[in-house]
């Protein structure tokens, strides 16, 4: 079962979505799940089960989870793999400045990091950690949750305000955009929108915006099911289907042929409709 739960109104600004990823004893297989890079941050709470991660770049090493991670942006594909047997996960998507305010590190060092919680949280917050693992119910774990969040979460300041208003604006043209054309939207150094986008969201603005834009090709994908690469490339914005090919590959690791025959996997399907919320608010 993969889940997905709406915050509570006064952490829109700051939490995407809450999920669960529960698997039963029933099932006997070993999963593999591949997750694309999609502009979030996160949480994630592991009570059962083994869980490996692995990422398609570098050496490839299946590191083995448990308990509390925060993880940071994404610019490859990680795979999950689910080992035989029960699982019960959970966490928060957290939206691209959220880290920053909520954690008070710059997003970049977290970005392509996957790091202990206990690490990061100051230690007398960690018994907000115990109170979620507590928890009789799922809702429960859920409800502390975005309690907790909304503990840790500092007041915005006008550098998270200008870096949302960036992104909304990014979302709102599907990533299909020129830095100099935010910069110049903003009325922004080019220099000071690179320094925001990296201490904020742990990229370059041109590196979020084309995330966006192979975001909005599987929305593209799931909505219009463009029989030719060459379609989807040109309504996704691509300069030609090379180019698609080329971007593709790049954060998913194979071409996309064979990428969009995942697109059926839960959490992938789970990760589309996150994504087609984002573009289409």
């Amino acid at each position: 079962m993969h889940a997905a739960y709406l915050p509570s109104a006064s952490l829109e600004d700051f939490v995407d979505s809450f999920f669960v990823i529960k698997k039963d004893n029933e099932t006997n297989e070993f999963i593999n799940e591949l997750i694309v890079p999609d502009g979030t941050h996160g949480i994630l709470f592991i009570e059962e089960g083994q869980i490996l991660r692995s990422s398609i770049k570098g050496s490839q090493k299946k590191d083995c989870l448990k308990q509390t991670y925060i993880f940071g942006q994404k610019t490859n594909a990680v795979n999950y793999h689910f080992r035989p047997g029960p699982v019960f996960a959970y966490g928060a998507k957290l939206k691209p400045t959220a880290l920053k305010t909520c954690f008070g590190i710059s997003a970049t060092e977290l970005t392509n990091h996957f790091i202990e919680a206990d690490l990061l949280i100051p230690g007398k917050n960690m018994h907000w950690c115990n109170q979620i693992y507590n928890g009789k119910t799922l809702v429960e774990k859920i409800k502390t949750l975005d309690l907790f969040l909304q503990h840790a979460a500092q007041s915005p300041n006008h550098q998270k305000a200008l870096a949302d208003a960036i992104i909304k604006f990014i979302h709102s043209k599907r990533g299909q955009l020129k830095v100099q054309d935010i910069a110049s939207h903003f009325n922004l150094n080019y220099k000071y929108l690179e320094r925001l986008f990296k201490q904020q969201i742990g990229m370059t603005p041109k590196l979020y915006c084309k995330i966006i834009r192979f975001n909005a090709s599987l929305l593209y994908y799931r909505e219009v099911g463009c029989d030719k690469l060459t379609d989807l490339a040109y309504t996704s914005g691509y300069f030609d289907q090379m180019h698609f090919i080329k971007e593709v590959k790049q954060f998913t690791g194979v071409v996309p042929s064979h990428f969009f025959k995942r697109a059926s996997q839960p959490i992938a399907q789970q990760q589309t409709e996150w994504i087609s919320k984002r573009l289409t608010a």
